[in-house]
Formats: C-alpha cells, structure tokens, sequence
C-alpha cells in the first residue's frame, strides 16, 4: 500500500483530521481512531504519514510518530524537538496545565524555593518569611534583604517599609526593633530609623509606649498642669493605668501649655490649692489659704 492510499485510510477513519500543521496529540488521535472502530492501523502507520511534520511548542515526541503535551511541570519551548521528554520548569517557575511552552515566574512577594518540575505556585514558590527579606520583582531564586531603617510588615508584602515611630533597624535584613524608654524616631525620617535616629527626649518631653505595650511613641511634650524636669524619660503610666506619664505640678505652682521642663510658681495675689494645675486662682480678702494671707 503506497504511503498515499494509506492517508486515505486514516483520513476516512479519523474523520479527516488535519496533521499537517503538526504530529496530533496522541490522546487525540487514539480517541479518534477508537471512535471509528476496528482500525487495522498502529501509531507506526500513523508516523509514516507524518513523516517531516514537527510537533509544536508545548509537545514532545511520543514513540516512534506521535507528539503527546508535556505534563504539569515541564514544557517545550522549540519547535520539533526530537527529545522524548520535557523540560522541568526550572527553581523559581512553574506549570499549571499540560501543553506549556513556557513557565510561569514566581511573583513579587515569593521567590523560587528550589524545587523543580513543579505544576503549582505553592509548591515552586515561598513566601520570603524572615521580616527583613523581600521581594519586590517576579523570578527571583532568593530573598533581598531590606536596608537598614526598614523592615516589612508581613511576608505577603512585597515590599520593605520605613520603620515605625519608635522603631529602628541599624542592619541589612534586620527587623524593626524598639528604640529604649525615653528614645523615639522621627515619623517623618523618609530614609527610615537607624539606632542614631533614635533621640534621647529633652526636658518637658517623654515616650510612652503604644497602647498595645510594644513601640516607644515619639517624645511627647508634657501636657499642661505637668513637667518633666529629667533627660531621657520613658514612662509606662499612661499604658499601665498607673498614673500620670509626667510629674505632676506641686500646689502654688502651675504649668499653662506642653511641654514645661518645671512649673512656674504663682505670682502675687494668686494661688494654687491643688496639685497638677494649668493655672492660677485669684486671692480674695475671705480666701483662707496661706499664699493670700
């Protein structure tokens, strides 16, 4: 039977399906061939017709004649490949479906971990899960380190950020850690906090920590009524609930705004019976109290 006749036979057989474009998926041309019942004919018979035809991207010689998808994991990105198998994506990509001619990257926030032939991102790709390691393009093998004075909120951020009010890092691919009691970090560092942001509070200021009991805030000025005479002061009263964060201004004696490094005393014909205040009463001549006598 001449090469011609037997195209005949297998047109007629498989309902005249088209190989020219490239050797058909094996699954495909089984499936036919058994549609069409009794098929004196082997994949062999199959090769001859096609002989000179390649298999396309994604596919991969199957037998003598065949081409046949490459599985979830591996693809094919040429054009009549003779090899019987299929790449494995390689560390860092990664294929969903049968048929790829090409793997899929690993995206920002995840880094290829180091397996190969791998059908799913969960499998192929990590998270980057220390807090000072990142991500920010697709395909990455490994994680970056994110400078000193920034750190990353979560492993699903791509992305590194400055530290936060009381917070420095003074290392590449270290964490935010807390500035000491009585030392904050400017919010507005754009370049974020290094250990030498972290300032010392002056006279008439102190850091309290965050309500949760983690970061010192930035130094606050003393409010009125109270004074903070020391260098340095870190209180945790107002987080506590233990008490006022500063001293409180003894009686006679007042603080009128923020920030007051003493309490200023009250001036004549003026008094002050209680502790902690942002001002002065006036003495009258039935006051009983010994500043108005």
């Amino acid at each position: 039977m001449t090469a011609a006749s037997v195209w005949l036979l297998l047109s007629s057989v498989i309902g005249g399906v088209d190989v020219g474009a490239h050797w058909k998926d094996s699954d495909e041309i089984l499936s036919a061939a058994g549609a069409a019942g009794s098929l004196n004919k082997t994949a062999a018979t199959v090769g001859k017709i096609a002989v000179g035809k390649k298999c396309n991207q994604g596919y991969h010689k199957f037998g003598c004649c065949m081409c046949t998808k490459c599985n979830a994991g591996k693809y094919m990105d040429q054009n009549g490949h003779k090899s019987g198998t299929c790449k494995k994506c390689p560390n860092g990509r990664y294929a969903e479906t049968k048929g790829t001619s090409a793997c899929k990257t690993c995206p920002p926030a995840r880094y290829g971990s180091g397996a190969v032939g791998e059908n799913e991102i969960l499998q192929a790709c990590d998270w980057c899960h220390a807090k000072g390691q990142y991500t920010d393009v697709a395909g990455l093998t490994a994680c970056k380190l994110c400078p000193a004075g920034k750190g990353k909120i979560a492993h699903s951020t791509g992305v590194c950020t400055n530290c936060e009010n009381g917070l420095y890092s003074d290392i590449n691919g270290g964490d935010c850690k807390y500035c000491p009691g009585g030392y904050a970090t400017d919010h507005h560092l754009e370049h974020g906090g290094t250990k030498a942001d972290c300032k010392i509070c002056q006279p008439g200021f102190h850091s309290i920590r965050n309500t949760n009991g983690g970061a010192y805030q930035p130094c606050a000025g003393c409010e009125p009524g109270m004074y903070e005479d020391e260098i340095g002061v870190g209180n945790d009263a107002a987080w506590l609930g233990g008490g006022a964060a500063c001293k409180l201004c003894p009686e006679d004696k007042w603080a009128g705004h923020t920030g007051h490094g003493s309490c200023k005393d009250c001036p004549a014909g003026k008094y002050q019976n209680h502790v902690g205040k942002s001002k002065c009463k006036t003495c009258y001549s039935t006051t009983n109290y010994h500043a108005c006598n």
